[in-house]
């Protein structure tokens, strides 16, 4: 008799912020076909709203320039300070970013191709020290 021993394994969570709502959905795809969860907030407030309720992602993704309180900067500042071990990816379509860009452990200008986003979010997953 063969025993079968099913492993399984637990796919990521990443937390998508992006105030165009084209753009975030085909981040969102990518990411979901990619095989991670994904949940997704159209801006900073909403992403920290969710945090603030208890989600816990492994990856922030977040645009940087949107409406609202927090910019993509203040957001991962205030998620890596209540979540230290997210890792943190920052894009953006404006070229004038200050060293704020240092912030974020990652960062995407826009438009960049569906195979440099799935290879930054694997490679930065990939460095996790569980």
């Amino acid at each position: 008799m063969v025993t079968r021993v099913e492993t399984q394994v637990t796919a990521a969570t990443v937390l998508v912020v992006e105030d165009e709502p084209l753009v975030r959905m085909m981040v969102c795809e990518l990411l979901d076909d990619a095989g991670y969860r994904v949940e997704e907030a159209e801006s900073g407030d909403e992403a920290d709203a969710l945090i603030a309720a208890g989600l816990n992602p492994d990856l922030l993704l977040t645009d940087i320039r949107m409406p609202g309180t927090l910019d993509g900067f203040a957001l991962i500042r205030r998620t890596v300070a209540r979540l230290p071990r997210v890792k943190t990816i920052a894009m953006s379509g404006y070229t004038g970013l200050s060293g704020d860009a240092r912030v974020a452990d990652r960062f995407l200008s826009k438009p960049f191709r569906p195979t440099d986003l799935q290879r930054e979010v694997a490679a930065l997953l990939s460095t996790d020290s569980n």
